[in-house]
């Protein structure tokens, strides 16, 4: 069964060049750690501030994984190092298919 992650960005005025900047590189990252970016979508109408990603993770335990290196991995921390001045808020949410989906 797979599992989805919801990423809720609140970017600062601004600073959207440089958070796409980082997550070109993020993304790979956390591939190696099992989650797969399906989507980064950003605004076309509505708040110019807000991006949200969807990652599709295999085996439950990869969504701990892939949390804990981002906490402990100095890779990690080298590529998130500038993450305070792009963002406000960021919300995480695991998800699973519903019974109806395709």
């Amino acid at each position: 069964m797979a599992y989805y992650i919801r990423t809720t960005v609140a970017l600062k005025m601004g600073k959207y060049q440089g958070y796409s900047d980082l997550m070109t590189a993020f993304a790979p990252y956390m591939a190696q750690h099992g989650w797969k970016l399906l989507f980064g979508l950003g605004p076309v109408v509505g708040d110019i501030t807000e991006i949200t990603h969807l990652w599709e993770i295999e085996k439950f335990e990869d969504i701990a994984k892939g949390m804990e290196a981002c906490g402990a991995d100095p890779e990690a921390h080298k590529l998130l190092a500038n993450l305070p001045d792009l963002v406000h808020k960021e919300t995480v949410v695991v998800m699973a298919k519903t019974p109806y989906s395709p």
